[in-house]
């Protein structure tokens, strides 16, 4: 099947892959990358991951596979209607992380195209 129009997708943001542990998790959502990357190769150049405590060598790993791997919030620029956010962070049901509480402060969630994660509070 073809995709009639192009992706709304155009930014991905990964939080909280910390941990080895969390690539098979990644595994997948690098297959959802690989479909929008066929409808608008421009994603590839948008793939941003966050998580202060991750470990150097994913920090490096990742960075050779051509993600923007950024440690503060203002560094993740504009997300909107067209960003995907995959949120890897492991914690009780309906709990947000810091870093997801920071982030709504300046800029609601729900101006993301999609949010792929635990339900948390905004």
């Amino acid at each position: 099947m073809k995709d009639q129009r192009p992706s709304p997708i155009a930014r991905v943001l990964c939080l909280g892959i910390r941990r080895k542990s969390h690539l098979t998790q990644f595994v997948t959502v690098l297959q959802v990358f690989a479909q929008l990357a066929l409808a608008n190769p421009d994603i590839l150049n948008n793939l941003f991951i966050h998580d202060p405590d991750m470990q150097h060598d994913m920090h490096d790993m990742l960075e050779n596979h051509g993600f923007r791997v950024v440690q503060y919030p203002a560094d993740l620029g504009n997300n909107d209607d067209n960003t995907l956010i995959f949120d890897f962070y492991s914690r009780p049901l309906g709990e947000a992380p810091r870093f997801l509480e920071e982030y709504a402060q300046e800029k609601l969630l729900s101006d993301v195209a999609m949010y792929i994660g635990p339900a948390n509070k905004h």
